[in-house]
């Protein structure tokens, strides 16, 4: 090494969908990996499991190893035995011996802790979420959580929920915002917009979370009011919900309006293509894709969520008709299918306002570039080594 410092070894332990997948928690740990300076870190990640999309995972592995972070799959054995794969990573971390073990959500904090019992390794855990909870992890923080060396929410609501839900002490718990490489998404929109078509685009993952049914609630319902071939939706993500989705649009005849593109590594380049970005989540830790799009220099719709009003800087806001106009677009009444469907009608009939949109989204996007959040879980590691 050109440092005479010492070798940091970050393991990062991501298990949603039981795999480096296509979540913002996998996305975050893939971009610190990559991020953080080679000369101080010595970088590995490993996955508790296989992701079901193999050709994502095997192009997210490549670029990861392309990158110089290594990269450990443990299969998940017969019937998921959990002692097996406990037993696997133990293997690793004695091999490896890292400096800080760095573990994201419950899996990898669970796992984290068993495989590392008697070594004395330091623990960082990110929470990413506000929901998906239960008595386990409650037993779990009770017991374990408490020890680790520190707890990175993060946003300030992910922060609250934890400290409250769990009692961790707030000294404990520290706020990193998520980030993305802001540069990669400056790309001026093409002018390939379907017959005039306003494309629409939603970027995450096919899951109650993410709030489609309330959007394909919405279509349907702006159909029952008014001719809708002006506009399309273009849906990037996969998972459990897409045949149901699939169906209602098929019911409804909503073809020309809905497509599913399926998981894509080109985000940048699906957002360039599109006019507005749209996020009805029901819950969020953070919203990476709504950042994403934002330094598309997009519009905005987005639900109302405390994370949402937060990355939109937007204080004492009240929600008190069916749509609130922001510097960066609306925000609308979180799971209510009509209040979309205003905000996508205003959104139609407002295109004046989308380049001063667009600029203000643009701007705001920069205060949540990767190199921040790289720098301060620099920072923090090298404080936990001191």
């Amino acid at each position: 090494s050109k440092s005479n410092k010492k070798s940091v070894k970050i393991v990062h332990l991501t298990y949603i969908i039981g795999s480096l997948g296509a979540g913002g928690a996998e996305k975050l740990v893939c971009d610190l990996a990559v991020g953080l300076d080679k000369e101080k870190f010595r970088v590995s990640i490993v996955a508790l499991g296989n992701y079901s999309d193999k050709e994502f995972e095997r192009k997210r592995v490549e670029s990861l190893r392309q990158s110089g972070v290594e990269v450990t799959i443990i299969p998940k054995k017969a019937h998921g035995n959990r002692f097996r794969s406990i037993i696997d990573l133990r293997k690793i971390l004695k091999r490896d011996r890292p400096d800080i073990i760095h573990a994201h959500l419950f899996t990898g904090m669970f796992y984290a802790k068993m495989a590392s019992l008697g070594m004395k390794i330091p623990i960082v855990a990110t929470y990413h979420s506000t929901s998906g909870f239960g008595i386990k992890d409650k037993i779990f923080a009770s017991i374990f959580a408490k020890r680790f060396k520190r707890i990175i929410a993060v946003s300030n609501g992910v922060k609250d929920f934890v400290q409250n839900y769990f009692k961790i002490p707030s000294s404990k718990i520290i706020v990193i915002y998520n980030g993305i490489e802001t540069q990669k998404f400056m790309i001026d929109k093409k002018n390939s917009s379907e017959n005039n078509n306003v494309i629409f685009a939603c970027v995450g993952r096919l899951v109650e979370q993410k709030g489609y049914p309330t959007l394909i609630k919405a279509l349907i319902y702006l159909k029952s009011q008014k001719n809708m071939n002006n506009f399309k939706f273009k849906i990037a993500g996969d998972g459990p919900l897409k045949k149901d989705l699939l169906q209602i649009v098929h019911d409804n005849s909503l073809e020309n309006n809905v497509e599913f593109v399926g998981n894509i590594t080109n985000v940048p380049e699906f957002l360039a293509e599109a006019d507005i970005f749209v996020m009805p989540s029901l819950y969020e830790g953070f919203g990476i894709a709504l950042i994403e799009g934002m330094a598309s220099g997009k519009p905005v719709i987005v639900s109302n969520l405390d994370v949402f009003k937060e990355i939109l800087d937007l204080k004492n806001m009240n929600l008190d008709s069916n749509y609130f106009v922001t510097n960066y677009g609306l925000v609308f009444k979180t799971n209510d299918p009509e209040s979309l469907a205003d905000a996508i009608t205003w959104m139609l009939e407002n295109k004046e306002k989308w380049s001063e949109f667009s600029e203000s989204s643009r701007n705001r996007a920069k205060e949540f570039d990767i190199s921040k959040t790289v720098i301060e879980h620099e920072k923090l590691y090298e404080e936990l080594l001191k």
